[in-house]
């Protein structure tokens, strides 16, 4: 199937671990960015709990050559508040991955209206293995969004396997071991899929703009702001795609990205028939992305195997008991 899906749930507690090293300097003009980062470790919905299970080996940003070649940036605010706490990306892959609540992105695909928080940005890949690994029932994924908290106050997104890489000529540009299909659903997750509340409370940020495509080397201080995270996570049957199916990674897409009925469409992130160039999602990306999670929960057949376990460890000690004779 390639029709779209709603069918996500919103992360209700999240579990992080910090770490830090020595401050240093960057950006021109020079900010001090004291390289702290709050990684996520696990999160829980209302019935489950996930860990994390594997993370993205690159990203890569697919721009479309018709709005301006910008790109957004946020970073949470440090004390004294003159400085920034996570570490300082020069690229907007590094900006991405991560697996920091510190930093993302901003406006990330917002096309229009042509101002310094509008660019070109039109999908997200995050390449787990170039070699592909097999889909399992507890796989998933999340998507981590700044906001205010409310039912209506978040980004919408889409979101797609990958199932296959290739070559693909856009623009008149080759890229390699780039997505050529997608499995099972385009999947939304819509504002209402984050929750009412922000698992991560309010934070000072600032935003920060560049000119300069990929390249944040020398993003221009914008304004500031106080929101906190959200999050929505997306199961492997919510894709549509069965356990045991090989993917690469996945793709994220603004909310008016459409597939044409087949998933093949999505390949060509230039074609304006899919990827509309008008509007786009201000999702404001958490750098907790490329990151695959583990439903902790069991899966059925895992159930089968304990209590057969336990079937045979009580059938062995009956019998253990009856050459041992009566309990006196």
């Amino acid at each position: 199937m390639a029709a779209s899906a709603i069918a996500q749930t919103a992360i209700t507690a999240i579990s992080t671990s910090f770490s830090s090293l020595a401050d240093g300097t960057a950006n021109s003009p020079a900010y001090t960015y004291q390289n702290d980062t709050l990684a996520v470790t696990g999160f829980s919905t209302a019935t489950a709990s996930y860990s994390v299970a594997g993370t993205a080996t690159s990203a890569f940003i697919r721009r479309n050559n018709v709005n301006a070649n910008n790109s957004s940036s946020w970073y949470a605010r440090g004390t004294p508040t003159t400085q920034y706490r996570a570490p300082y990306a020069t690229t907007y892959d590094t900006l991405l991955l991560g697996n920091n609540l510190l930093r993302g992105s901003d406006n990330t695909f917002t096309n229009s209206p042509a101002n310094a928080s509008a660019g070109n940005i039109e999908r997200l890949d995050f390449i787990l293995s170039g070699s592909g690994i097999a889909a399992t029932a507890d796989m998933a994924f999340a998507v981590f969004d700044r906001g205010l908290a409310g039912l209506t106050a978040h980004d919408g997104v889409k979101i797609a396997l990958i199932t296959s890489l290739g070559s693909i000529t856009v623009n008149g540009v080759t890229y390699a071991n780039a997505p050529t299909n997608y499995g099972g659903n385009l999947v939304t997750v819509a504002p209402a899929n984050y929750g009412a509340t922000n698992p991560i409370a309010n934070f000072s940020y600032d935003l920060f703009r560049s000119s300069s495509g990929d390249n944040l080397a020398t993003s221009i201080r914008d304004v500031t702001g106080t929101q906190g995270i959200a999050g929505s996570v997306i199961d492997l049957s919510d894709f549509n795609v069965a356990p045991g199916t090989l993917i690469y990674g996945y793709s994220l897409f603004s909310n008016d990205v459409t597939n044409g009925g087949s998933m093949a469409n999505l390949a060509n992130w230039s074609n304006a028939t899919y990827y509309p160039t008008a509007n786009g999602s201000g999702v404001d990306l958490a750098a907790v992305n490329g990151v695959q999670f583990r439903n902790n929960v069991p899966e059925p057949g895992t159930y089968g195997l304990i209590f057969v376990g336990a079937m045979i460890g009580l059938v062995a000690f009956r019998r253990h008991r009856s050459r041992l004779g009566p309990k006196t």
